[in-house]
């Protein structure tokens, strides 16, 4: 993961309606087709959440859900 420390962002406001600060951004490689780029991290937060939109948008592909796991797939290559 790649990272910067000094992010110069807004707070994200979380489900319990406080503000949590950023104190990292970076990179998150899956495997060798997936890298999410300006990953937040938020300490404040007890979950991890995941932007569908930008994930879509950002990797060319689209997500299946289920129950407790999901698929990426690469819109061009079908993987």
């Amino acid at each position: 993961m790649n990272v910067d420390k000094n992010p110069f962002l807004a707070p994200v406001s979380l489900p319990s309606r406080d503000m949590a600060r950023i104190t990292m951004t970076g990179s998150i490689q899956f495997n060798n087709f997936f890298q999410l780029n300006n990953v937040l991290c938020v300490p404040g937060s007890r979950v991890d959440l995941m932007s569908v939109e930008k994930t879509t948008n950002d990797l060319h592909c689209l997500v299946t859900f289920f129950p407790s796991w999901c698929i990426l797939q690469d819109l061009l290559r079908g993987r």
